[in-house]
């Protein structure tokens, strides 16, 4: 078999498996997967996004490639550009700008023969959309023959195109999806098994490509002891939900299940930090005398860097059913990551905002079998219509894991701080406020990072010595960060002025995190500013700044 017939083989199975690998040139340095020789660099962006990409066919691609050939520069090379689609490979000419293809692996060309020269921004794909399927984009360089060599160096990056059909209908409502700018906006109508039907339909492509990264990067043996533990506590709507999912997505009950537990695992690795911020400002401190709320989603783990692209918002409309105390459901809108039931931060039509943080690094969860936990928020948000509400709900359990969540009203802003190991406690706006951990929350202000502010609490592992990889180190300097920017506009707070402390930088004393400025691994998966008065939300989706925008959202018109 010859060495083009062998490379095609591989491309085709890094097409199925979604893998990038690199090798080494003739003369240089053997390098390890995901690393190239010293001093060469290479990479594809799709959209301006440099990993495995979702698009809608509607999307316009733009396909580019950079290249540092180091001290390499001037060596003669073969230059390649290869696409492998589900109709066969294509190469790009450099001389007439085309795709030429579907062609046999022996009839593949070279871009261009020259000597190794740096390219930034190289545009090779410029296309006002793509038929839906998967598509594995190439670049790499090797010995000057004309033919692709055992020792090719290349990268490679995925693209996803979603048909993303825009409704679906079910017998007791339909549901709707589109996209504004980098979000998605899901809009379900229903009874709770319908929901999910409508869910798995309009988002069976994206659930598809989210299990293939979840199940590659996180232990799904391991995870089915804690599901296991779970399932009992499992509150029934979220089962009919995902029922639903299952019958429309082609994925089972149980990987659905996976799916959602993965955000608490992609939270746990202390050596990989902690993120996001809540800033929370009403009355006095508000331009309007009412609520506004800003919070960044910040995750640490490579899986959020892969699904950061996918930032959402769910509507959910229940029909009128009694559940529980004859408590007829709220209508709620959930911000997440598209493919998980529950999100970070949800609103519901009675006008309460309900804020999620994970407090793992601060109180290890030691009993999973305690029920209510990762899902609090949305559950919570079905089910209450009053500052009461929540509380006999928060007050009167323990959770399955560590957690913050803080909730507000128009008027109002409160939080609960909640273990597996103590009571629950609820704070004020204003009350964290002094102690021996750097907290200074003015009155009519709650912020906070996901670290607790009461001493008593046990198990605590606070320390701040400077903005280091330290998770608890850089957990606090965001909390600084964000009430140091309070301070310059108290009583002054308004949208415009969350938009601009919630984006601002963290090495410019911000809480906002991009990898690509920092050089860690978090990421901003959204920004989410709230109006609770009015109902409405400004998301800044996906970390990065050149490809994002504002989108504004009008819950009033969502709620139906």
């Amino acid at each position: 078999m010859n060495r083009q017939t062998t490379i095609f083989n591989i491309l085709a199975m890094l097409i199925i498996n979604l893998a990038i690998t690199c090798v080494a040139t003739a003369g240089l340095q053997k390098a390890d997967a995901n690393t190239f020789p010293s001093g060469v660099s290479m990479s594809i962006t799709i959209n301006d996004w440099a990993e495995p990409s979702v698009f809608a066919q509607t999307d316009p691609i733009s396909v580019a490639v950079n290249f540092n050939p180091g001290e390499y520069a001037g060596t003669p090379a073969d230059w390649w550009m290869l696409a492998g689609t589900q109709s066969g490979q294509y190469y790009y000419l450099a001389e007439s700008g085309m795709w030429v293809g579907p062609v046999p692996p022996s009839q593949v060309r070279p871009v261009l023969q020259s000597g190794l020269f740096p390219l930034t921004g190289q545009s090779v794909l410029k296309v006002p959309g793509l038929p839906p399927g998967i598509y594995q984009f190439y670049f790499g360089v090797d010995e000057m023959d004309g033919v692709i060599n055992p020792d090719v160096v290349y990268t490679t990056t995925p693209l996803t195109i979603v048909a993303t059909p825009n409704s679906f209908v079910t017998d007791t409502g339909t549901g709707t999806i589109r996209k504004e700018g980098a979000l998605w906006i899901m809009n379900l109508k229903g009874n709770y098994y319908d929901m999910g039907r409508q869910y798995g339909y309009l988002a069976k492509d994206h659930l598809h490509a989210m299990f293939k990264i979840l199940d590659n990067d996180i232990d799904f043996n391991k995870v089915q002891g804690i599901l296991a533990q779970n399932e009992p506590t499992m509150d029934d709507r979220e089962r009919l939900l995902l029922y639903g999912m299952s019958l429309e997505s082609g994925l089972t009950f149980q990987q659905l299940r996976f799916m959602g537990l993965a955000l608490l695992f992609s939270y746990s690795p202390p050596s990989q930090g902690i993120g996001c911020s809540v800033f929370g400002a009403t009355r006095t401190q508000t331009t309007t005398g009412s609520t506004l709320i800003g919070r960044d989603f910040d995750n640490p783990s490579l899986t959020m860097d892969q699904l950061s692209g996918r930032s959402a918002v769910i509507v959910y409309n229940p029909v009128d059913e009694v559940h529980g105390n004859n408590h007829v459901d709220n209508q709620v809108s959930v911000v997440t990551t598209l493919g998980w039931v529950f999100g970070a931060s949800t609103f519901n039509s009675r006008g309460l905002n309900f804020e999620y943080l994970n407090g793992m690094i601060s109180i290890p969860s030691t009993d999973l079998t305690i029920s209510d936990g990762l899902h609090q928020n949305l559950f919570a948000a079905f089910d209450c219509d009053t500052e009461d509400h929540v509380d006999a709900r928060y007050l009167n359990a323990k959770v399955a894991v560590a957690t913050l969540t803080q909730v507000s009203d128009a008027a109002n802003i409160w939080h609960y701080e909640r273990s597996p190991l103590e009571n629950s406690m609820k704070l004020q706006a204003g009350q964290a406020n002094g102690g021996n951990y750097y907290y200074a929350n003015p009155t009519d202000m709650d912020i906070f990072t996901n670290h607790f502010f009461l001493v008593n609490h046990i198990n605590q592992s606070f320390k701040y010595t400077s903005p280091t990889n330290d998770s608890e180190s850089r957990s606090f300097q965001r909390l600084v960060n964000v009430q140091n920017l309070a301070q310059q506009v108290i009583g002054r707070v308004s949208v415009a002025a969350l938009q601009q402390i919630m984006t601002t930088d963290f090495t410019n004393g911000g809480s906002y995190w991009d990898p690509f400025i920092t050089g860690t691994a978090d990421q901003n998966v959204y920004t989410c500013i709230t109006d609770v008065k009015n109902k409405t939300l400004k998301i800044y989706p996906s970390c990065e700044r050149e490809r994002a925008s504002w989108v504004e959202l009008d819950l009033n018109k969502e709620f139906r």
